[in-house]
């Protein structure tokens, strides 16, 4: 599976990868990788509601948080 995710994001052109240079702790580590963006930006950018409009400041949200823009 992991290699197959490292294909698609070089395919699609997220992340430039030489395929041929891509080993299987290569294609294992970067799942995990991308998992800990994806984790770290879920964390720090929704935990809180004040900070979500820190990272996400264009995604609107009906309910009011006292001190957000």
């Amino acid at each position: 599976m992991g290699f197959w995710v490292a294909y698609l994001l070089n395919a699609l052109g997220i992340v430039r990868l030489p395929l041929s240079n891509v080993n299987f702790f290569g294609s294992w580590i970067l799942p995990f990788g991308v998992f800990a963006v994806l984790n770290f930006v879920y964390t720090f950018g929704f935990g809180d509601r004040k900070q979500k409009y820190i990272f996400f400041s264009w995604v609107k949200d009906a309910r009011e948080v006292s001190g957000a823009n």
